[in-house]
């Protein structure tokens, strides 16, 4: 931001509504209330120290089950219990943070704290701190990742707390490390702070928000080096992954300008940490001592109409868990959950067990389990209308950026009273209520001419695209309309007035009718998601072929992702046109045939993904003269010898695991 402004901050304002502190606005809807989920991380030590396992295939989809006696802990539902429950008293623990403080914090509804989880197959023991404080007797058990594991962590202590008389137990901080101590047991219970597990310049345990999220995926030692020596390690990383694409450094951060920087598409950027993290594990974790678990991904809870609440409101004011088995709701990546299976999958085969402690069905339940507004606020925001209203009257606000500052309600502004306005993102609020006129604001950014970024993803906003967006600026600009409600049709100004159009992102809304034409644009995105129904009976037959795009106009064309979408035939020739691709994104087990020989052309290719689909024959030769940074090729049907040179040398870099009939090459 300061860059972008510096030449004018004294003579326009910017305007930058950000969470500030250690914890942030949407965090009160990423974290479910701590006491929830320990006591499962407690069951699951006890299994494995007692090695009381059975593996099996549960509706988790495929992680292994922590059982006891062929019962998965996992399956099972929530039952009220206001006899047993709660484990602690949130007013009694002593280490309780004011982040989960929700009755410190004003909530009246307490009931959330009486619902214990009742696995199908077995009953779950009464929890005995004692008991589990002589399991830990001379003991590390550490918590690594994100906020999901710091909660659990807090938790853990507070079930602890009550047993431990004030004179036996102390608490100390050390940058990234938190640490209990249970003195009488010389035993420890930690957290150390690593969001991505690898490092990234979000590794500052308070100062970690940042606009533009770089990460060194082949760089752990850092971090793993204040854990090496721990009993009971607990893993987790997600949520700060979820961004469709993420910087990667291969260099230091000591000295930025003297590293390479690229730019990797999800999940694959999250596999390459992951794989990074598993061959530390495999290199200095001892088989015989150490036990090792993942904590799954929790869901969100944002969008209330997941389980039948009003369109365009979140968990706020939710009193009960969502009594319908099997529910699942939304805020869980299916592919990210793959890549870490995946991951854990090849451990185990080469005799590294790490067990999945699988909360995110059981989490999806708990819709009323979020500390929502019930917490501290580090930072200050100002009444939200007010504020809105009295942007109108700022004409020299040349930035306005509230991402993620859980705005709600209709936007209502007038825009066109800001003629210098180069950024508008109102990205990652409940924004809209799905209603057909959301959208009407933008009618006043045509008078914004300067307008260069309009960034709305993951609002609520519902209705059409107005077609005045076609006179939306005469800058280059960046459009960023995706994980909305937005329906109908793409109106044909969109794509053929913005003659400067930089980017466009429609991903996961609800549109139908024809594409518009694209050849000015330098990225182009065809999400999941959409639905997309051709107006012509021919236009239909042939919308699964990308030959009904002439992609081959595309001349400017930078980034092509036609993932996960139902896309088939043979991937078109026309592509090899397309000489500035630097990104492309293919997989997803529609298409066939062989690469296509016009593919030489693109020697600008710096991603290439091609995974899941049915392509065939040899691996082209001409990949190897490619300076590609990764390559996946996964899960096709290619034959023969594998390229030795160039990307086939990288083992980081290349995948192509599932080529049951390729010979030679690297080791996957």
């Amino acid at each position: 931001m300061a860059k972008r402004g510096e030449n004018t901050v004294k003579k326009h304002q910017v305007m930058q509504v950000l969470p500030a502190g250690a914890w942030g606005i949407k965090s009160s809807f990423r974290s479910l209330v701590a006491l929830l989920f320990a006591f499962l991380v407690v069951a699951a030590i006890y299994l494995r120290q007692s090695n009381e396992q059975v593996f099996q295939h549960a509706n988790g989809r495929t992680h292994d089950a922590i059982s006891s006696g062929g019962c998965n802990l996992f399956s099972g539902k929530w039952v009220y219990d206001n006899k047993s429950y709660p484990l602690y008293k949130e007013r009694e623990c002593t280490f309780m943070s004011d982040q989960l403080a929700c009755e410190k914090f004003g909530r009246k509804d307490l009931n959330y704290q009486f619902w214990r989880w009742q696995p199908h197959q077995c009953d779950l023991p009464r929890f005995n701190a004692t008991a589990l404080l002589e399991r830990l007797r001379n003991k590390r058990l550490v918590f690594v990742g994100d906020s999901l594991n710091r909660n659990q962590w807090i938790s853990m202590i507070c079930l602890v707390d009550s047993a431990i008389p004030p004179a036996f137990k102390s608490m100390h901080n050390n940058g990234s490390i938190n640490v209990f101590k249970a003195k009488e047991y010389n035993a420890t219970i930690e957290f150390y702070w690593s969001p991505l597990l690898v490092e990234s310049n979000s590794d500052d345990p308070v100062n970690h928000r940042v606009p533009d999220r770089i990460v060194r995926v082949e760089a752990i030692e850092k971090h793993a080096r204040h854990w090496t020596d721990a009993d009971i390690l607990i893993f987790n990383t997600y949520l700060w992954w979820r961004r469709r694409q993420m910087k990667v450094l291969w260099g230091s951060f000591e000295s930025p300008e003297d590293g390479i920087y690229k730019t990797v598409k999800l999940p694959r950027v999250y596999e390459m940490a992951l794989q990074t993290w598993a061959r530390w594990l495999e290199v200095h974790v001892n088989r015989n001592k150490t036990l090792l678990f993942f904590m799954s991904m929790s869901p969100t809870h944002e969008m209330a109409d997941k389980w039948g609440g009003t369109s365009g409101e979140n968990c706020y004011g939710e009193t009960e868990p969502v009594m319908k088995e099997g529910y699942a709701g939304d805020g869980v990546s299916p592919r990210m959950m793959r890549a870490v299976e995946s991951v854990l999958g090849e451990l185990k085969t080469r005799g590294l067990n790490v067990q999945m402690i699988n909360i995110t069905q059981l989490s999806d339940y708990r819709k009323e389990g979020h500390p929502s507004i019930y917490r501290k606020h580090w930072e200050t925001i100002p009444q939200q209308q007010a504020l809105l209203v009295s942007i109108s009257n700022s004409s020299n606000l040349i930035e306005f950026d509230i991402n993620g500052s859980n705005f709600t309600g209709k936007v209502n502004i007038d825009f066109g009273g800001l003629p210098g306005l180069l950024w508008l993102v109102l990205a990652s609020n409940p924004l809209g209520r799905g209603e057909v006129d959301d959208l009407d604001f933008l009618n006043y950014l045509t008078k914004c001419r300067k307008l260069q970024i309009l960034d709305l993803i993951y609002d609520q906003l519902g209705g059409v695209i107005p077609d005045s967006i076609g006179n939306l600026s005469t800058q280059p600009v960046q459009l960023r309309l995706g994980g909305n409600r937005l329906r109908g049709s793409i109106p044909i100004g969109l794509i053929g007035n913005l003659k400067m159009l930089r980017l466009l992102d429609l991903s996961e809304n609800q549109f139908s009718g024809s594409e518009s034409s694209v050849a000015n644009l330098t990225r182009l995105t065809f999400f999941p998601n959409n639905i997309l129904e051709p107006s012509s009976k021919s236009t239909k037959r042939s919308q699964r072929n990308l030959g009904y795009l002439d992609v081959s106009k595309l001349k400017n064309l930078g980034y092509l992702d036609v993932s996960e979408n139902q896309f088939s035939g043979e991937i078109p020739s026309g592509l090899g046109s397309c000489v500035s691709l630097e990104h492309l994104y293919m997989e997803g087990k529609s298409f066939e045939g062989s690469n296509p020989n016009s593919f030489k052309s693109l020697r600008g290719l710096q991603n290439l993904d091609l995974s899941r689909n049915k392509l065939s024959g040899q691996i082209p030769e001409y990949l190897q003269q490619f300076s590609l940074m990764t390559l996946n090729l996964s899960f096709n049907k290619f034959e023969g010898a594998v390229p030795t040179t160039g990307v086939f040398r990288n083992a980081t870099a290349l995948s192509i695991m599932g080529n049951k009939k390729l010979c030679g090459g690297i080791r996957n």
